[in-house]
């Protein structure tokens, strides 16, 4: 009926424009007295009113596109699968037995938590400038103090380029939360069958040079106990969701070889605070400020798990890997890779969206970050204010970088409450790509870990 109607209306319009044409055309000519030619017949009275009606369709066309609803805006990696129906390997976990770090806010997850929660954001940086010669906006770790660290004689064989600048904040927020870690990896190791070791995954960021990780390595195995047998392994951090991969290749896995007694240790740290990032992120228009308040704050921060298989206080999901696609007009549909994601992580782990505690995420201020996270819980959700759900770690540590992603895991396990459903944790930092998981009490599979394989660097300490 509507499409029989749509006929006769069409050609109502159409006809009605073609008079509306001719009444102005020809009372234009008779008022000036002109007398038209074949050529003024053709292009007044037939060629302008079919070019109206032309234009008026092409604009109700594009109108109509726009309102049309938007295609996913992106693909989960890999096949698609039905959530509904999680497979083995989607159910696997790993056991989180301890975790420490080190940011802006705090050298503990609860402190990052007070600081979210109070709505604390970075301030005007002491020492660095911007090209214009004004403070910048750091998230900086104010107790942190890099020549103490310099002039300690277990750092004396570090390379030149990590005895200063970022580098060597770094490291010395590393040096500074292992110590807790370690102590509770010896605790644990303690009722282990023999043999058992402490294999401890160490993810670096790519800009570190390759030919400096042996060195890096060895450093590292000078902190360790003389009781504690341990295997180092170092990998490059390329980009953001990189250290919720490498934790989701541990899970993975740990699930495929039943009876390994070892403990796993995957720490990162990086920092962005000193004059090589900033000049770097200004020349590419990625420093926040008054003239870019799209920008990224500089940050920095050290985070490390320590994690085993079997029965433990908190359980980690694997992860769920995505690419979110350029955002369709007026933003519509940004958040569907991230509900996807979301979606079958929760569906793994048995809990429906509305149990879910809180998500944790790397982002910050930058709008196109706040909307996905909103978009993708509002069709996730339906009693529940989205906004109360989102805690986004970058507005009080500002961009970490190789730490970012892993810092979410330490603050959801903070955050996480038993007899409570899950918490999520996302990387939306990088453009495109975009990793979940899931931290909490709730129970899955119980997988007996193993290490994993194809590390860039290994090394082992020789104080076992």
């Amino acid at each position: 009926m509507a499409m029989r109607m749509r006929v006769p209306l069409g050609l109502g319009a159409g006809l009605l424009t073609l008079l509306l044409v001719w009444a102005l055309v020809l009372g234009w000519w008779q008022a000036n007295d002109v007398q038209p030619g074949a050529r003024d017949l053709a292009l007044y009275l037939l060629l302008l009113p079919l070019a109206l009606l032309g234009g008026y369709g092409l604009l109700r066309g594009f109108i109509g596109h726009l309102q049309a609803p938007s295609a996913p805006a992106a693909q989960a990696l890999g096949p698609a699968r039905d959530p509904g129906v999680p497979s083995r390997e989607d159910r696997l976990s790993l056991s989180l037995l301890g975790a420490a770090l080190a940011s802006a806010p705090g050298r503990s997850a609860d402190a990052v938590l007070d600081a979210l929660a109070a709505g604390h954001r970075p301030g005007l940086d002491p020492v660095l400038r911007d090209e214009a010669g004004f403070p910048i906006y750091t998230a900086r770790v104010a107790d942190l103090d890099p020549a103490a660290f310099t002039a300690q004689s277990a750092n004396a064989g570090l390379p030149p380029a990590f005895r200063e600048g970022e580098a060597r904040r770094a490291l010395a927020l590393l040096a500074g939360i292992l110590p807790e870690l370690l102590d509770q990896a010896g605790e644990h190791l303690g009722p282990r069958p023999e043999g058992a070791r402490l294999r401890l995954h160490w993810l670096v960021p790519a800009r570190w040079a390759t030919a400096h990780h042996p060195d890096l390595a060895r450093w590292l195995a000078g902190l360790l106990p003389a009781r504690l047998p341990t295997v180092i392994e170092l990998h490059p951090v390329v980009a953001e969701a990189d250290g919720l991969q490498a934790l989701d290749r541990l899970v993975l896995a740990a699930g495929d070889a039943a009876g390994n007694p070892d403990l796993l240790l995957l720490c990162a740290a990086d920092s962005h605070v000193g004059e090589t990032s900033v000049a770097d992120w200004q020349a590419r228009g990625r420093l926040f400020g008054p003239a870019r308040p799209a920008g990224q704050v500089p940050g920095e921060g050290a985070v490390a798990l320590l994690l085993a298989s079997g029965p433990g206080p908190l359980r980690i999901s694997r992860t769920s890997l995505g690419e979110a696609a350029a955002p369709p007009p007026a933003g519509r549909g940004v958040g569907a890779t991230v509900a996807g994601l979301l979606g079958q992580r929760l569906a793994a782990w048995g809990a429906p969206a509305e149990d879910m505690q809180a998500l944790v995420a790397d982002g910050d201020h930058r709008q196109p970050g706040v909307a996905e996270l909103m978009q993708a819980l509002g069709s996730l959700l339906d009693d529940r204010d989205p906004a109360e759900l989102c805690l986004r770690l970058g507005t009080a540590c500002g961009t970490p970088g190789a730490a970012g992603d892993l810092l979410t895991v330490a603050v959801a396990a903070a955050r996480a409450r038993p007899g409570s459903g899950p918490v999520a944790c996302l990387s939306n930092q990088h453009p495109h790509r975009r990793a979940v998981l899931l931290v909490g009490h709730t129970p899955t599979t119980s997988p007996q870990p193993d290490a994993p394989q194809g590390s860039s660097v290994t090394a082992q300490s020789s104080k076992s």
